[in-house]
């Protein structure tokens, strides 16, 4: 997780170089637009080091990674992972009352007496760390975290202290249901658990999309 927590930082350090040099700065479209050619980058590495791999067993559990799986997974495994999402999560949630004031715009945060840089640098660390640790252990699993966090906004309101344990739980029942289907619809073999939640995520980013479009 280490590794991987090293290369998250990477990729978030160029992602705000990259937005930083943008005429219109840190703002939620140049950061996206940022992420996703340094996602595109990234992933034309990850395919450029499997080019070079000869092992049949090792490329075949390195295409399951990338397309995401949870066959790997053990109690040891959980329990590293553990010992990174407990702390982080409590992170999280002591930064609640920030979190709040700054969904209401950094310059009202400000007013407020949050210390918005130092608070958004260290929250982006402890994402970037949470991030890490799970994609080491569980490949890439896309679209999780676009449908869960939307889903318990809207049932359980926007108050970030309730929100982030409430979105916890209900990302892990995500995906343990997204990993009971992708079992059971290929058995005796198993489907990449990042099939399943593309094609559950996929409708629902479009119909986010709609939803922001309408006047």
């Amino acid at each position: 997780p280490w590794a991987a927590f090293a290369g998250a930082v990477a990729a978030l350090l160029l992602v705000l170089a990259l937005a930083s040099r943008a005429p219109s700065g840190w703002d939620a479209r140049t950061v996206v637009l940022a992420g996703v050619g340094v996602s595109a980058f990234g992933g034309a590495v990850v395919l450029l080091l499997l080019s070079f791999v000869r092992d049949v067993e090792t490329f075949r559990a390195a295409v399951l990674w990338t397309m995401g799986s949870l066959a790997a997974a053990s109690w040891t495994s959980v329990a590293v992972l553990a010992a990174y999402a407990v702390p982080g999560l409590a992170l999280l949630w002591a930064g609640g009352r920030a979190l709040n004031a700054l969904s209401l715009g950094e310059d009202t945060a400000a007013y407020l007496g949050v210390r918005v840089v130092a608070v958004q640098r260290t929250l982006a660390a402890v994402a970037a760390l949470l991030a890490a640790a799970a994609v080491a252990l569980s490949g890439v699993i896309g679209f999780v975290g676009l449908i869960v966090p939307h889903a318990a906004r809207m049932l359980w309101g926007s108050e970030h202290r309730r929100l982030l344990p409430v979105a916890a739980l209900l990302g892990a029942t995500f995906l343990l249901l997204a990993d009971l289907v992708a079992r059971l619809a290929a058995a005796p073999g198993e489907l990449p658990i990042g099939v399943v939640t593309a094609l559950l995520g996929v409708p629902c980013f479009l119909w986010l999309v709609q939803r922001r479009a309408r006047p």
